[in-house]
Formats: C-alpha cells, sequence, structure tokens
C-alpha cells in the first residue's frame, strides 16, 4: 500500500510507468488493467531502497538519540499540513518515537507490511546528510538492476 506524502521527500525519485504497464495483464489472469508483475518488482525495488536508508538512519540514531527529537518535529509540522491520509500515519509515528530506542529501530528497519507503509510517511528527513543518502542511493543501484524508461 502507498501512502500519500505531504510533499516530496528530497530522497524520493519518481518511478517512470508506461501505459503498457498498467494494461497488460498479469500472466494467467486474462485481466486488462492488472498491475504487472514488473511494477510489482519496481515497487519492491522502491521499498528495499527506502528501508537502506532508514537502515542508516537507525545506525545514526544509535549513535545520537538526540536526533530522534528532529524527527518528532517533522511529525509535529506534518501533522499541521498534511492530508487526511496521511494523518494517520503520523499519528502511528507519534506514538513510535515515543517508545525506547531499541522499538523504534526495530520499526524503521522492519521488513513487515506496517513498516514498509510507514516508511512512505517518515519523520527521519534531514537525519542523513546528501553525502550520505547519496551514498546509500549509489550503493543500492549498483547491486540492483536500475529503472529502465520505458
Amino acid at each position: 500500500m502507498r501512502v500519500a506524502l505531504c510533499r516530496p521527500m528530497p530522497y524520493f525519485q519518481p518511478v517512470r510507468m508506461s501505459t503498457r504497464a498498467l494494461t497488460t495483464p498479469i500472466a494467467g489472469s486474462g485481466e486488462a488493467g492488472s498491475v504487472s508483475a514488473e511494477m510489482e518488482n519496481r515497487h519492491t525495488m522502491i521499498d528495499e531502497r527506502l528501508r537502506g536508508l532508514h537502515v542508516a538512519i537507525a545506525g545514526k540514531i544509535q549513535q545520537n538519540p538526540l536526533l530522534l527529537e528532529k524527527a518528532r518535529k517533522n511529525v509535529e509540522r506534518e501533522l499541521g499540513r498534511c492530508s487526511a491520509n496521511t494523518a494517520p500515519y503520523l499519528e502511528r509515528w507519534r506514538e513510535i518515537l515515543s517508545q525506547p530506542l531499541e522499538v523504534i529501530t526495530l520499526v524503521i528497519t522492519g521488513r513487515g507490511e506496517e513498516e514498509t507503509a510507514l516508511r512512505q510517511s517518515s519523520p527521519f528527513s534531514g537525519i542523513l546528510t546528501p553525502r550520505e543518502r547519496w551514498a546509500i542511493m549509489r550503493q543500492f543501484q549498483a547491486h540492483h538492476k536500475p529503472f529502465a524508461p520505458q
């Protein structure tokens, strides 16, 4: 499930989709308009890339727990201007950020459905420097097939 962001995060890259990807039936489904397996793989790659960024964030907040205050401030600021669709995720982040550090790091690095959905509206912008973020992005790209424009 994708969660609408209040504003684009600086480390998100748009995924180029072709109309073919949205109209090609999944093998054996016989239904035009189904999301293709290719699109599902792209979403999985985006989720894994975002998880990689959050693993680095977890490392930084373990070294300096005071960085959590920045995430808490981000939640409060975004709650004042986000859409009704995003607000429940930010409320959940508010709850999580009141937990012990160990719980927070488990959530931001987890592979579960809730953790993946929460990372789509992450309050951790500004924790990684642009240099750190791009190093992770380059490393991810070197180990994964890049997105091919259609």
